[in-house]
């Protein structure tokens, strides 16, 4: 029998209806003879709840205590679904991170898995059993429970999927794939059949919600294919393949136009760091601290500039003042004080390496709104750059509309 691991979170698991609903679609997929492991996340808003309360009782909570506390959201969900699959007469066992194998580093709050051991998921298979694994979480080699950072339970999934062996894995969340842009904001949109890995991961780390980038990372480095579907029964899928594929189903695919996708991440502050000791030393502090950033430029040997997410801003400027770095914002609504928040926008697509006529009709178009660009880089298959937060969604449409919608 073929193992498929299917992942569902977000509204997929909103209410105990939802709940009912994917113990029913899990019944029907293993009569049909698959072996199944369910990835699941907390159920709605749990985790956001939790961390409300541990910050009504601290404003510096311990990491070891949030990630002990944040975890049961996972199990409270992984426990209901397999009570309702049992109803069905489905033999069903539910099992945290620790209980699956997942051995992860020791940082809490955003650990990275290092090794699964599954041998009593794989036992459990074995009796035809389907197996309910809380995502997000897992256990450290000193033995203490983690969390694998936002997005966690997509990059369980694939992580079990890529150590299994699985034919697939599905995620499942609430469009009906990956898209040309954010769906909500532009109904135009184009559903993406199929992509390659390097471009979704792009996608990912620059602000596409679908999939959590250290996810895709699994699918490349194991190879595994990665489904994306809608959690209600929507028509459409799209399917993330390890290398860059064309035409495969003989569709028109996006990698035939020069821009594949538009994202954007919101919420950025960007900070220039100086440190004379030496810029390797500055880096290995960055390292060494676990701090979550989500972009970074050199600039000599003693400056970087670095872009990081709203809520890491004050873990930044701690790290700063014991290191005796010295950081100032990159951008500031009068030029000096504080930051203003930025927004990146991100330009997807294989065809996008020193394209000059993409870099020249972003500045014309910076120009003509009278948008200030606060930097700009690029790579092989993508261009990003920065500005103030309140021009994000504006940008994005008129973007798309040039490059995809009216190609």
């Amino acid at each position: 029998m073929q193992i498929v691991v299917k992942k569902f979170g977000g509204s997929s698991l909103n209410n105990i209806d939802r709940v009912k609903k994917v113990a029913e679609l899990i019944a029907i997929d293993q009569k049909d003879g698959e072996q199944i492991i369910a990835v699941v996340s907390a159920m709605g808003k749990t985790t956001n709840e939790l961390i409300k309360q541990a910050y009504s009782v601290s404003s510096t909570p311990s990491r070891r205590e949030l990630d002990m506390l944040m975890t049961a959201g996972e199990r409270i969900t992984m426990s209901l679904l397999s009570i309702a699959l049992l109803n069905l007469g489905v033999d069903s066992i539910s099992l945290t991170g620790s209980q699956c194998g997942i051995i992860t580093d020791t940082h809490h709050g955003n650990a990275k898995i290092i090794d699964v051991r599954a041998f009593r998921m794989n036992e459990a298979l074995k009796q035809g059993k389907v197996v309910i694994v809380a995502g997000f979480q897992g256990v450290s080699k000193d033995k203490e429970v983690t969390t694998l950072g936002r997005g966690g339970s997509d990059t369980t999934a694939v992580a079990l999927a890529s150590y299994l062996k699985a034919t697939r894995c599905e995620i499942y969340t609430d469009v009906r794939g990956v898209f040309s842009a954010n769906p909500h904001w532009i109904p135009k949109a184009r559903l993406l059949p199929e992509i390659d890995a390097a471009q979704m991961l792009i996608m990912s780390y620059s602000g596409s919600t679908v999939l959590h980038p250290r996810a895709v990372e699994f699918a490349i480095d194991y190879e595994r294919p990665v489904v994306v579907k809608s959690s209600f029964g929507k028509a459409g899928e799209t399917v993330i393949v390890p290398e860059e594929t064309r035409n495969i189903r003989g569709e028109e695919l996006m990698e035939d136009r020069v821009v594949t996708s538009i994202t954007s991440q919101s919420g950025l502050f960007g900070y220039q760091i100086y440190y004379p000791e030496g810029i390797s030393r500055l880096f290995n502090e960055l390292n060494r601290s676990g701090l979550d950033v989500f972009s970074y430029e050199f600039i000599d040997s003693e400056r970087i500039n670095v872009f990081i997410e709203r809520e890491f801003r004050e873990e930044l400027e701690t790290l700063a003042t014991a290191q005796s770095w010295q950081i100032e914002p990159l951008y500031s609504s009068d030029g000096m004080g504080e930051g203003k928040t930025l927004a990146a926008i991100t330009l997807v697509g294989i065809r996008l390496w020193n394209n000059l006529g993409i870099m020249s009709s972003i500045l014309n178009l910076l120009e003509q709104q009278s948008i200030p660009m606060i930097r700009f880089h690029h790579t092989y298959s993508s261009v990003s750059f920065y500005v103030a937060e309140e021009f994000e969604k504006k940008l994005v449409k008129r973007l798309h509309r040039e490059y995809i919608t009216e190609r």
